[in-house]
């Protein structure tokens, strides 16, 4: 199969009955990460995202939606803060957890009696979802357990050949996966951090999110292993002088991290960039990079911010090293 990068103004109706009638997910960018989509009804096509990704089918699939009205038919009940977070988040980063009604599948929600729902902030998911006609599953487009693809390169890397179209889009502008908020339960939980902090979503409530501990919701993203890159990645923890000094006693390494340790780092190394925004939007496409370096292990270290940390923490498998 020939996997072609097209425009979204070049995906007119011919194609997208092709698509429908060979069952095959289109992947397309969003200001998060680059999604493989299907439509949320055809079960065929759903089955093929999660064979194309080696996802297991235990791992629920977030629907996303291009309007309001869209997203109605597709809950049994919406909680008022619900409303409000809707209204002041989306379209955006984050996905909120309602009860599904009989229209969404079991296969899209594992068989859960709930299902993820998000309005991507992005023109061209938005358009995409509009020319399909209906919401949209779209879990990461990248292989399952591996970092997630936030540019059309990224996503060609693991699917080539696999699926037939690639929407083509910038580097996703926020670079992890949305925030997600449970709001069947009492009060709010969060089940997976991201852009939208949980201060964030607190403000707006006007009052406190419960924790995750003894939760019987599962989530995407709340399953091991996920954003792994090839070579073990290693979190430094301790002050800046005492990072460097070890990270320049090792050798056949990479170091990644905020721009302002690279002028004193001795071995390989990659930016993350300059504030907490830079480093959320780089670090899938720095970890990816890394896969096609000659190193034996990768080093990096902590900042403030718990949708990182979650990140950063999975693809380490929790490989902290006090420094």
């Amino acid at each position: 199969m020939k996997t072609t990068i097209i425009r979204i103004q070049n995906l007119n109706e011919k194609i997208l009955k092709k698509l429908d009638h060979q069952h095959m997910p289109i992947a397309f960018p969003t200001e998060t990460v680059y999604g493989l989509g299907a439509p949320y009804d055809n079960e065929t096509t759903i089955f093929n995202v999660f064979v194309l990704k080696g996802r297991p089918l235990n791992n629920p699939l977030i629907v996303h939606v291009a309007t309001y009205e869209m997203m109605l038919p597709l809950v049994k009940e919406m909680h008022e803060d619900a409303q409000r977070l809707m209204t002041h988040f989306f379209p955006g980063p984050l996905t909120l957890i309602m009860k599904k009604s009989d229209q969404v599948s079991s296969l899209v929600t594992a068989g859960q009696n709930t299902v993820g729902i998000r309005m991507p902030n992005h023109p061209v998911a938005l358009e995409l979802i509009k020319k399909i006609g209906k919401p949209m599953v779209a879990p990461s487009a990248n292989l399952s357990g591996k970092p997630s693809g936030t540019t059309a390169l990224d996503v060609y890397e693991d699917f080539q050949g696999k699926i037939p179209f690639i929407i083509e889009g910038k580097t996703s502008e926020v670079g992890i996966e949305s925030t997600i908020i449970d709001t069947t339960r009492e009060p709010f939980v969060m089940l997976r951090p991201g852009s939208i902090t949980k201060e964030m979503i607190e403000k707006v409530l006007k009052k406190s999110l419960a924790s995750t501990i003894n939760h019987d919701v599962v989530a995407p993203g709340m399953i091991h292993p996920h954003y792994e890159p090839d070579h073990p990645l290693y979190i430094l923890r301790g002050d800046d002088a005492h990072i460097i000094n070890y990270v320049n006693q090792k050798k056949d390494a990479l170091f990644i991290g905020h721009e302002r340790f690279l002028p004193f780092i001795d071995i390989q190394k990659l930016s993350l960039g300059s504030d907490t925004d830079d480093m959320l939007r780089y670090l899938y496409h720095v970890l990816r990079q890394s896969n096609h370096m000659d190193i034996k292990a990768i080093y990096t270290h902590e900042i403030d911010h718990e949708g990182y940390m979650n990140r950063l923490l999975k693809a380490s498998k929790n490989q902290i090293i006090d420094v």
